[in-house]
């Protein structure tokens, strides 16, 4: 839109988020998430009604062109550990990726802690199923409507096959949606929203395990706390912008290397918590042992395996993750001496 570059794009988006959440906190947050959530959800729903508008059958043609391409096969049941998007890897893979990112995340934790009970906590953490079961499934389709939308007479001459599928539909909303009604700012910043919501949440949960597990003791003042809690949002949001800028040119595919990513750090994080509640006698250098020995394992399956011909999906990082933890943190404990 301001023919920028994606640094440039990233630096300003990242410093007004940091912005907000600093000044903010938790607050700020949850009621920002709310409106972003508001604005692009909206903003999904009308591209969808301008694609339906321009199809030569409206909503039948997406529908028969999803049919026509195998874009609505949901289940697929075969045993492929290259796959992230079997039936099997959604189901045991999806399992322990969302006890992780859902039980031991501090990005979702703290939302549970400002609720207003444990059961407006467990009412909430329920009814988001259902909601991001839902997001996800429109975005799905918003996805084959844009395909559909691309596969028209009118595009035959232009080569999409090389565009990367994550910049599909900001190109449609600067190239084809009609300009001067506001319609372009509205969605873009529905995309911004989206953004924005995670990155305040990521900023606002890594500074307050800073402060809490590392810096806080018994004689603080709240003020000292504040300014600390402040100064690491700010400290995670220059990080956060800098990785961003750093993996842009990496991938082609957002999604995948969000979840694969994820699916790495909350298995271990998942295999931690795990292992304190059924071996509570493994102590601190065990456990560390274990979390070490875990990431080189994840290291290995990411980055060594492709190249010997072993591919396995970002869905079972989790499950791997947890479950060398804990292996290897129980054969330390029975190693190590324990003091």
């Amino acid at each position: 839109m301001f023919d920028i570059s994606l640094g440039w794009s990233i630096v300003i988006i990242g410093i007004l988020t940091i912005a907000y959440t600093l000044f903010g906190g938790m607050k700020a947050v949850i009621w920002n998430d709310c409106l972003q959530l508001l604005v692009y959800m909206l903003g999904g729903v009308l591209i969808a009604v301008v694609i339906a508008g321009r199809m030569p059958e409206g909503w039948n043609s997406i529908v028969e062109f999803g049919r026509e391409t195998e874009r609505f096969k949901v289940l697929d049941f075969s045993f492929d550990w290259s796959n992230p998007y079997t039936f099997w890897a959604g189901l045991i893979g999806g399992i322990f990726l969302t006890l992780g990112t859902h039980g031991v995340d501090q990005m979702l934790v703290q939302r549970y802690l400002a609720a207003r009970s444990r059961k407006h906590a467990s009412a909430a953490l329920v009814t988001s199923g259902f909601v991001v079961c839902i997001q996800f499934a429109f975005f799905l389709f918003l996805g084959v409507a844009l395909a559909a939308y691309y596969s028209l007479p009118k595009f035959s001459g232009i080569d999409t096959s090389g565009m990367a599928g994550d910049r599909v539909l900001a190109t449609f909303i600067v190239e084809e949606l009609p300009a001067g009604v506001g319609l372009i700012g509205l969605i873009l910043a529905g995309v911004f929203a989206a953004a924005m919501s995670t990155l305040s949440s990521s900023l606002n949960s890594s500074a307050t395990v800073v402060v809490n597990d590392f810096i806080k003791s018994g004689d603080d003042s709240s003020q000292h706390l504040l300014r600390q809690s402040r100064t690491w949002t700010a400290i995670f949001g220059v990080i956060q912008m800098a990785i961003a800028m750093a993996a842009s040119g990496v991938t082609r595919s957002v999604v995948n290397e969000v979840l694969g990513i994820a699916g790495m750090t909350v298995g271990l994080l998942l295999g931690l918590f795990t292992l304190a509640r059924i071996n509570p006698a493994c102590r601190q250098r065990g456990a560390i042992a274990g979390l070490a020995a875990a990431s080189l394992i994840l290291i290995a399956v990411k980055f060594i395996l492709p190249g010997i011909g072993i591919s396995i999906a970002w869905p079972w990082y989790a499950l791997i993750g947890a479950a060398a933890t804990i292996l290897f943190a129980s054969l330390a404990h029975l190693v190590l001496p324990s003091n």
